[in-house]
C-alpha cells in the first residue's frame, strides 16, 4: 500500500509475477493486482482494481503507467502535465496524432506501444519491446465495456492466458 505523494490518494499495489520474455532475454513485464480511486470501472478484478499495465484514456486524458503512477494528459495532445522526472516519454506513435496510438518510451529504453480499444477511447498496451528490439504481445478481448486482457505472448510462446467467468483465472506459463 501506498500514498501517491503528489495526490494524497490511496493505493493498492499486489505484485503478482514478473514474465522475462524470448528465454530470458526480454523484455521484462511485472504484472500486479492494483487499486486506484481514480479507477471507477469493474473489468473483472473489482471495482477500482486493474491488472498494472499502461493505459490512456482519452475522455479523461488519464494516464496510468505501469509503475503505479497516474498523469494528466492536456486535451487533445500528447503533453503529460505535472511530469517532473523525466523518466519516459510519451508520445503518438505515429509522431503528429492518436491514428496509430500511443508510445511510451521509458529512460532504460524500453518501449510500450498503446493501442486503440473497441470503445473508441481507452489505448491499451499491446507490445512491449526491449532496448535489443525483443518483443512481447499483449492479447485484449472486449467485454461489452471494458477491454480485458486475455493472453500474452513472447516470440515463442505463450507466458500468460486470462480466462473470465465468475472469477478470474490466470495461468502464468500455460504450456510448461
Amino acid at each position: 500500500t501506498q500514498v501517491d505523494p503528489r495526490t494524497g490518494q490511496f493505493m493498492v499495489n499486489f505484485p503478482l509475477a514478473t514474465l522475462v520474455g524470448n528465454n530470458q532475454l526480454g523484455p521484462e513485464l511485472s504484472l500486479s493486482l492494483r487499486y486506484s480511486p481514480l479507477n471507477t470501472a469493474n473489468a473483472g478484478f473489482g471495482r477500482g482494481f486493474g491488472i498494472g499495465l499502461t493505459q490512456f484514456n482519452n475522455r479523461d486524458n488519464l494516464l496510468e503507467l505501469s509503475d503505479g503512477e497516474q498523469y494528466r494528459v492536456m486535451p487533445g495532445s500528447d503533453v503529460v502535465r505535472n511530469k517532473k522526472l523525466d523518466n519516459f516519454r510519451f508520445s503518438y506513435t505515429n509522431g503528429f496524432d492518436a491514428a496509430a496510438g500511443f508510445t511510451v518510451v521509458w529512460k532504460d529504453g524500453k518501449r510500450e506501444i498503446l493501442t486503440i480499444t473497441d470503445d473508441g477511447q481507452t489505448f491499451v498496451t499491446t507490445s512491449v519491446i526491449s532496448p535489443l528490439g525483443r518483443t512481447m504481445t499483449l492479447f485484449w478481448n472486449w467485454s461489452g465495456q471494458y477491454s480485458r486482457l486475455s493472453r500474452i505472448d513472447d516470440e515463442f510462446r505463450t507466458l500468460l492466458r486470462v480466462e473470465y467467468s465468475y472469477a478470474v483465472n490466470m495461468v502464468f506459463w500455460p504450456n510448461s
